[in-house]
Order: structure tokens, then sequence, then C-alpha cells
């Protein structure tokens, strides 16, 4: 009656077709994205979860097998799932980086559930340590996503001074060093790239 399908829609066929809805109704729900894993907890029956993702050409995503209905559909960078009366904690799995730009859920056929969803932030550095150094600096990398990393040296003129990675890395902690042997004494920038997000810290060495 409202002009649109969505998961309301959905939920009301699905208890017309069992001959009612469920007593334990949820009313709110968490979602977590753990590594690769998107998992859901919530205070009681599902009937349904709706989600959009945005995405690089290189996403793969596998659904829960522990629902009613899991089906997806992929257009260029862009993919859109149901998942109809989950029944585990796990949504899906999946192959690369990705960003949920839209979820909403429902236990009913009359409103959206509240729904909150924990994704941590897509990589953390840590300080350069020792600082100042002579010869070599490490700091550590820790990557929820697979993600493209660059991390590059550059003295104060702006000048690359050395390329320490540049290339796909797997989610996971590193440690990333950088060697100035063959460097002058004096301050160094070095840049991380973390897919579209730089972050610059200030190194000094010292011979």
């Amino acid at each position: 009656s409202d002009g649109g399908l969505n998961v309301l829609d959905v939920v009301a066929l699905v208890n017309t077709v069992l001959s009612g809805g469920r007593l334990d109704q949820a009313t709110s729900a968490e979602f977590n994205v753990i590594g690769n894993e998107v998992t859901m907890t919530a205070d009681g029956y599902v009937g349904a979860v709706e989600m959009t993702l945005s995405h690089g050409n290189d996403f793969a995503i596998t659904l829960t097998d522990e629902a009613l209905v899991a089906e997806y559909l992929t257009n260029d960078n862009t993919t859109k799932l149901m998942i109809v009366e989950p029944t585990g904690t796990s949504m899906f799995t999946a192959e690369g980086s990705f960003t949920i730009e839209n979820i909403v859920a429902a236990s009913n056929s009359d409103e959206y559930m509240h729904v909150s969803m924990n994704m941590p932030a897509t990589y953390a550095i840590g300080s350069a340590y020792p600082n100042p150094f002579n010869p070599t600096t490490q700091f550590s990398l820790d990557l929820n996503n697979d993600s493209y990393v660059s991390v590059k040296v550059f003295n104060t003129m702006g000048q690359l001074v050395d390329v320490i990675t540049n290339g796909q890395m797997t989610s996971g902690s590193y440690d990333i060093t950088w060697d100035g042997t063959n460097a002058a004494s004096g301050v160094y920038l070095i840049q991380t790239e973390v897919g579209s997000e730089i972050s610059s810290q200030k190194i000094m060495l010292i011979k």
C-alpha cells in the first residue's frame, strides 16, 4: 500500500504463508563487521534484513545458509542483498574491502526495527619507533579489510626518497620498517595510503 517493495512486504508475505506473526519479535538488532564477516545479534525474531554494499571490482560475497532465503544482486560496484528469517548470527563473509551503505531490518510488517552497526576503521597506524632513529625505524599497520596500501618516504622538500611498499595487502597486522642507511640525516615524512585515505607522520634520522 505504500507504493514500494521492501523487507516489510517480505515479512508480511512470510507471516501470511505461515499463518500469522511471531510473538518473540525483535525490537532491535546490532550488526558487527569483524574482518571479512558481518554478524548480527538481536533481542528476538528477525523477519528480514536488507543491505546495500559498495565495493571494488575484486569483491566476492558468500551469504549465510542459515536462513529461509538469502539472495544478492551485484551491479557494478554495488551489491544489494536480502536475508529472510536468519537463524544464525553470521550474515555473510566477503573477499575484498566493502562498505555498508544502508541497512534495514524488520520483525513485522508494520515498521522497521532499530538497527546499529559497528564497523571499525579500515586501518590503524602506530607511531614510528624509535624516533629519532639510526638507521631503522618501524611502525605497526593493522588492516581490517584487504586493501591497497602504499607507504612512501618523502623529504621536507616533498621529494620522494623511498617506496617501502606499494600494492594489495590482505587484512591483518604488519610491522613496516624503513632503513635509512642510504639517506642523509634530517627530517622525513612517512606517507601511508590505505585505499583512498592518506596519513603522514614525521620521523628524524640522526647519524
